[in-house]
């Protein structure tokens, strides 16, 4: 095979133009040259040629949407990808694990050039400062040949010859992805789904950064050694510090105002947090990445550290701002999420029509505005349910009403209002789950970043229905197979047992074991309070799904 030997360029601007040439070149062969001379070629020739033809094309993209992604993803609030940011990082190990061990294999046989070295900071530094200038190359290749313009090339200056100063255009591209990429990270307020591309943009952000501070180092210590003193007069010194300071002073903000919810975010569902909660396993045995939360309505579990989720409903009728704030306050105190249950009743102003087609008509848009601010003035991470079981239409809520289409609209204008504020909102579409109807509620995938379904255990109710009293997995996988299609994250939003604490042990204990059968349940809520009056009709006695928080804490052998 052919091999070179002779001096790199002599300066980092110099390496830049030559990158730029290159993929210039390169690309300007592949569209000029290539179709009309690739045929005579034997197959294997034409492989090696397409592929170096294309590796600049390919690698600037790549490189090019690995910076874009995360900002595209904090800006429509959506994580484009349906796979949890741990299982992403687990199977991209086993993938760079391979390309590890290729290299080594490769130097192995005396392969690598050099031979000596299969990793270092400068490489890995050089892969991502090269590809804005190849895919600037690629740019310029394209348009020069479709408007017909001859391309001219100059050799790269080679040799030990005297370090020229440092132009700014060569930081720029630098400057300005970590500018952008701090700024989406310090701006975004709300990002939907997706929180967990703050760290990645703040990742980005500080490698750029990086990259620019270090060729700023490098090239000042090269022109020490060549004897050439200061590397730029004083103006463009000044302003090139300016920009450099400007640009830290952004990613750091970024980095110090949204790298825990960013990490936070991340680690959603994988049973590891930076706030330490127990997992169920911990608990009464069960699955080792779903989480305890409560709806305790007389505080017995104000005191009990493995619960992670704080759950409060609130009628979008009252002024709920002093209500939220002591959840809030509760929250932070204990290290739980809030979740919070809008329930949209209806002050009787709709007159003929429903409430739910007042709201679409904006009748209620004071409602929605008031609550999606309170929501907004907790200053955290809230877990949002707006009309549940709005597929069991009983008289019972205003808002489960025959007529799909209009609760999907009235969905998506309350989702739509509370995206608005500068807030931290995970939308929890929640059916009950026990009807094949609850399709027809589904506002779309934008409009949800989590699916809750309620799953109650009335033994009353079970021996009348049922004949018997059905197992915690029977009755959840009637629910869990009517929604795990739409491939998002479940809540168990309000989980009960009546009964003896013996019974609800057991029941929960031998459910919980259960929990692997149900890949995206990532949390469970328990509704420790009395049910309402309506909830079962006059056949059967009101049950009570209290509950003592020792059934979660006494381990059964």
């Amino acid at each position: 095979g052919a091999e070179a030997h002779g001096d790199g360029p002599n300066t980092f601007p110099d390496m830049v133009v030559q990158e730029f040439q290159w993929a210039r070149s390169l690309i300007t062969i592949l569209l000029r040259y290539t179709p009309k001379y690739i045929g005579a070629l034997p197959s294997g020739l034409r492989f090696q040629f397409l592929f170096c033809q294309f590796w600049y094309l390919f690698t600037s993209l790549s490189m090019l949407s690995m910076t874009v992604f995360p900002i595209a993803a904090l800006l429509s609030g959506k994580t484009w990808v349906g796979i949890s940011y741990v299982d992403f990082f687990v199977r991209m190990t086993f993938l760079t694990a391979t390309l590890l061990l290729m290299l080594y294999w490769l130097r192995s046989r005396g392969w690598l050039k050099p031979a000596t070295k299969v990793l270092s900071w400068e490489g890995m530094l050089f892969l991502f400062a090269r590809w804005p200038w190849t895919f600037l190359g690629v740019v310029v290749a394209v348009t020069d040949v479709t408007r017909g313009q001859k391309s001219e090339f100059k050799v790269t200056p080679k040799g030990n010859g005297q370090a020229a100063p440092l132009p700014f255009r060569v930081l720029a591209p630098y400057l300005g992805i970590s500018t952008i990429t701090g700024l989406s990270a310090a701006l975004v307020g709300n990002p939907g789904s997706a929180p967990g591309f703050y760290a990645f943009a703040i990742v980005t952000s500080l490698l750029y950064l990086t990259i620019a501070v270090v060729v700023v180092w490098r090239h000042s210590s090269e022109q020490r050694s060549a004897g050439s003193g200061a590397t730029l007069p004083g103006l463009h010194s000044v302003l090139r510090s300016l920009a450099i300071g400007g640009t830290a002073a952004v990613v750091f903000a970024g980095t110090a105002l949204r790298l825990p919810a960013g990490i936070e975010g991340m680690l959603w569902g994988s049973g590891l947090s930076l706030v330490s909660r127990p997992a169920i396993s911990e608990l009464v045995g069960g699955s080792d990445t779903v989480q305890l939360g409560i709806y305790d309505w007389n505080g017995t579990f104000g005191s009990e550290d493995y619960v992670a989720i704080e759950h409060s409903f609130v009628s979008w009728l009252e002024d709920n701002s002093t209500r939220l704030r002591d959840l809030s306050a509760n929250s932070r105190d204990r290290n739980r999420w809030p979740l919070v249950t809008i329930e949209p009743w209806s002050d009787g102003r709709e007159g003929s029509s429903s409430l739910l087609q007042a709201v679409n008509a904006g009748r209620y848009d004071g409602e929605i505005r008031r609550t999606c601010e309170e929501l907004a003035a907790m200053n955290m991470t809230v877990f949002v349910r707006w009309g549940h079981e709005m597929e069991v239409v009983t008289g019972r809520y205003p808002w489960a009403d025959a007529n799909a289409t209009d609760y999907v609209a009235a969905n998506r204008r309350f989702v739509d209002t509370c995206r608005e504020q500068n807030a931290e909102f995970y939308f929890v579409w929640s059916p009950r789950g026990d009807g094949a109807r609850l399709n027809h509620y589904y506002p779309g995938p934008d409009y949800v970043d989590q699916i809750g379904i309620s799953l109650y255990s009335y033994a009353a109710y079970e021996l009348d229905r049922h004949s018997r009293v059905r197992t915690f997995a029977e009755s959840l996988a009637e629910r869990y197979d009517r929604v795990r299609k739409y491939d998002k994250t479940v809540m168990i939003a309000e989980l009960g047992v009546d009964g003896t604490p013996e019974h609800q042990r057991r029941w929960l204990v031998d459910g919980l074991a259960e929990l692997g059968s149900f890949p995206l349940v990532r949390s469970i809520v328990y509704f420790n309070a009395p049910d309402s009056p309506q909830a079962w009709g006059e056949n059967w006695p009101v049950p009570d799904w209290g509950i003592d928080p020792r059934v979660f804490t006494t381990k059964t052998d």
